[in-house]
Order: C-alpha cells, then structure tokens, then sequence
C-alpha cells in the first residue's frame, strides 16, 4: 500500500512538472506571436505548480522512509540520503507552497508581483 501511495504521489508530481514546462512554452510563444504579455500572475501559477510537484515529491520520500524500517535511517542507506536531500530542498525558500500560493493570490487579484511576499 505504501509503496502505492508513493508511486502515486510521484507520478501525479511528474504529471505536474510536465503540465507547467508545457505551459511555460505556450506562454512564453503566445507573447512572442501575440504580444500577450508573460504576466506575474502566469509567472506565479507555474511556481504555485512546482512549488506543489516538490511537496507532492517529498511526501513520497517522506512516506517511503518512514515505512521502510529502522534500516532506512543508516548512513549507507540511499533511502536515508533522498529523505535527507528532500528534507533540505524542501526547507529552502523557492519551494515553501504556503508562500507561493499566496504570492498567486496576490498577483490574480491585485495584479501585483506574484513573488513579493
């Protein structure tokens, strides 16, 4: 079961990164032929979606270490070095959803930045 909520969660994450570059290029191409402006607030969706697709990841590995046993937590454990490189990566700025969602919020009614926070 397990092991099925992690594939899940990794593959609805894929699903996601895959979603957002797609439309990061027909942003981006819409401004180039119509002159429709590559907004903050297009800007601060595709951020929403990777900021999400990190969090989707890291509940995978996340759940993987928690229910692999104690052996996961050796040093010599791969299990340990991805739930511990997740663990950083999902301390760092870039990647805390809470602030990106706010941020698109932010930039769909106001019109401001989606970045300032």
């Amino acid at each position: 079961r397990h092991y099925g909520e992690a594939w899940a969660l990794t593959s609805v994450a894929e699903a996601t990164v895959l979603k957002l570059t797609q439309d990061y290029m027909d942003f981006s191409r819409r401004e180039v032929e119509t002159g429709e402006p590559f907004s903050d607030e297009l800007d601060g969706q595709l951020q929403l979606l990777e900021q999400y697709a990190t969090k989707l990841a890291g509940d995978a590995v996340g759940l993987m270490f928690r229910t692999a046993g104690t052996s996961a937590a050796q040093d010599d454990s791969a299990l340990q070095r991805y739930y511990r490189d997740m663990a950083v990566l999902l301390t760092h700025g870039a990647a805390q959803h809470d602030r990106g969602a706010q941020g698109y919020g932010r930039a769909h009614f106001t019109g401001g930045p989606a970045g300032t926070l």
